[in-house]
């Protein structure tokens, strides 16, 4: 009895060694699963744009006061624009006085389908001071959908745009990283008590292309209908109160470090030039400035609503960074403009040198 005691013993624990070795131990891991932070830029920047050659008491400021990105959730960003524009010397001849509050959301439904194309909501909205509402493609004032001279100050408009950028085969000498066909609609109106409005519609491309050697293209093209409530002056005896319009931007850039002082320090070299814009219109617009009386409208033409026109320039530019942290940026760029603005048919050799002085900083969040 006693043996048969030891033999059970023996295998019971023989038995629970086993059992212990074919025991596989699993352990738990717990991956953390990112979360998303609003992140975005915002910056200051302070502009001077100095007397055009042969000119004298033409040089004016540019304020931004407040420019960024937000991006919001992992699909809706947007970004926002508010300058101040002032003339050194007192005289609005120019009509460089005035502000432009901008801002842009966009929302990113993603691909449609099975396809590459990808699908952005945008929605922009924008606050214009009224005598540039009538400069309507004014290049510095980014109001190329602005009114033909009727003072419509604000403009919103929505655009969906289907980008085909992976339709396009990268190569060793260009890589295509936009091509977007955006239909869009735009509503302008007045800031104060009037009737005075405008319906806009029509089709945007825009496309960047990446080249060798730092150098990027972007090429646009606009073609919109304008159908105001409110006639303009399309010769010294007639009006209208709808025009065609096509636009062009043409535009190269470059951008490389020549020098750097130190880690945070560096000197770079950059270039931008081309058409900006180009743009034809149906008719011809004489600018009355609000005067029914159509007297004198050939002389107020001048302000650029000819049926074609045309703003070239070439600016070479020298930066200075300095990165004081990871997230803040302060920089001083001096610019050479070698520009003909606002030119129609004989004014094409009206090319003009002017330097322009820029301090800015810029944070990231």
């Amino acid at each position: 009895m006693k043996k048969l005691a030891l033999l059970i013993g023996s295998l019971m624990v023989i038995g629970t060694a086993v059992q212990a070795k074919e025991t596989i131990v699993t352990p738990i891991i717990i991956e953390e699963i990112p979360t998303f932070r609003p992140s975005g830029t915002f910056m200051q920047e302070l502009e001077y744009f100095g007397n055009g050659e042969g000119q004298t008491n033409s040089d004016s400021v540019r304020f931004r006061a407040a420019e960024g990105f937000i991006q919001m959730t992992e699909r809706l960003s947007g970004d926002f624009r508010l300058r101040y524009n002032f003339n050194v010397h007192d005289n609005n001849e120019t009509g460089s006085d005035g502000s432009d509050f901008r801002t842009r959301w966009y929302y990113d439904a993603g691909y449609l389908g099975d396809t590459k194309v990808n699908l952005t909501h945008r929605i922009r909205f924008e606050k214009t001071t009224k005598f540039l509402a009538g400069d309507a493609v004014d290049p510095e004032q980014d109001n190329l959908l602005a009114s033909n001279g009727i003072g419509l100050d604000l403009l919103l408009s929505y655009q969906p745009r289907f980008n085909f950028k992976e339709y396009f085969t990268e190569t060793e000498y260009v890589k295509v990283t936009n091509f977007t066909l955006a239909p869009f609609y735009g509503y302008q109106w007045e800031n104060k008590n009037t009737s005075n409005s405008a319906n806009l519609f029509g089709v945007d491309l825009y496309t960047n292309y990446n080249f060798p050697a730092d150098f990027t293209f972007e090429l646009n093209f606009y073609a919109f209908n304008t159908w105001q409530n409110a006639n303009i002056a399309d010769s010294a005896t007639s009006t209208t109160d709808k025009t065609f319009t096509i636009a062009m931007e043409a535009l190269l850039y470059y951008n490389h470090e020549i020098y750097r002082f130190n880690e945070d320090t560096k000197l770079s070299l950059a270039f931008e030039g081309g058409y900006d814009p180009y743009i034809w219109k149906n008719k011809d617009i004489f600018r009355t400035r609000g005067n029914t009386n159509l007297e004198g409208a050939e002389r107020l033409r001048s302000r650029g609503f000819s049926d074609y026109q045309y703003y070239l320039k070439a600016i070479p530019e020298l930066r200075i960074d300095y990165q004081a942290t990871e997230s803040f940026n302060t920089y001083l760029r001096v610019k050479g403009v070698y520009a003909n603005r606002y030119t129609t048919g004989s004014d094409a050799q009206e090319w003009r040198w002017n330097p322009e002085v820029v301090i800015g900083w810029e944070t990231k969040f």
